[in-house]
């Protein structure tokens, strides 16, 4: 606490850059579905519970990658309505960063 500067640092971890990186390669329509969680909407997908934080390079599913995310807490799950959403403003604003793109690289400088 020398610096007295609280943050949030766990968004620079090797898995979120890795799943990141298909948020910017825009697997399957995965970066129009994170613009739609932006906008605080919720989104419904089939989530799949056999994921267990394997290889995510070798993801070739939207689902997969939403449901890691849900996994390691980037996202939340509204079990009701089989929906997903961004929960906390922080991690909003991080997904608003990686959705305009070019902004992304400056996350990791």
């Amino acid at each position: 606490m020398k610096i007295k500067k609280i943050g949030y640092y766990w968004i620079k971890t090797k898995t979120y850059r890795d799943l990141i990186d298909y948020i910017i390669k825009d697997i399957k329509g995965l970066k129009e579905d994170i613009v739609i969680l932006v906008n605080q909407e919720k989104l419904k997908i089939n989530i799949n519970p056999n994921i267990n934080d394997v290889n995510i390079k070798e993801y070739t599913n939207k689902n997969a990658i939403l449901t890691t995310l849900i996994q390691l807490g980037y996202l939340a799950y509204d079990s009701k309505n089989s929906s997903i959403y961004i929960p906390n403003k922080e991690l909003i604003k991080e997904f608003e960063i990686v959705t305009e793109g070019d902004k992304y690289e400056a996350i990791y400088i």
